[in-house]
């Protein structure tokens, strides 16, 4: 009889979640602060040149993400699967286009890339709902 070396819950009141929890929980926190990046810098006119490095860094941070996107996609099944790696493979390259708008500081070309970045990302998060919107 084999014996279980590590305990089959997760601490979570200590911060602990198992993988796939936390890993949502990554999607979620990056759908809300890409959201808020986008919303700063189309209030804002006077966006600081620090801050669009910070935004450049975050690109980064949301590109090297896709990686984790990509193992919860394969988590679907078809025709889901597909769609979610589409996606995922989609955020990463406007992630990577995006960067040359923030480093410009070209406030509109950097902000429709942010608007369809959001898109994807909620259209991923999106496939996670298995209740139908009839109910």
């Amino acid at each position: 009889m084999q014996t279980c070396r590590s305990p089959a819950f997760a601490a979570v009141g200590e911060g602990n979640l198992p993988d796939e929890a936390y890993a949502f929980l990554k999607l979620i926190q990056l759908q809300k602060d890409w959201a808020a990046i986008g919303k700063t810098v189309r209030e804002r006119e006077d966006v600081a040149g620090d801050e669009w490095q910070n935004v450049q860094l975050y690109l980064r941070k949301m590109y090297q993400q896709g990686e984790e996107l990509k193992g919860m996609a394969k988590g679907f099944a078809e025709p889901k699967r597909a769609q979610a790696l589409a996606l995922v493979e989609a955020v990463r390259a406007e992630a990577r286009a995006a960067d040359k708008p923030a480093g410009a500081r070209d406030r509109d070309a950097f902000l429709a890339a942010q608007r369809s970045i959001e898109a994807k990302i909620g259209e991923f998060v999106d496939l996670f709902q298995d209740v139908p919107d009839e109910l």
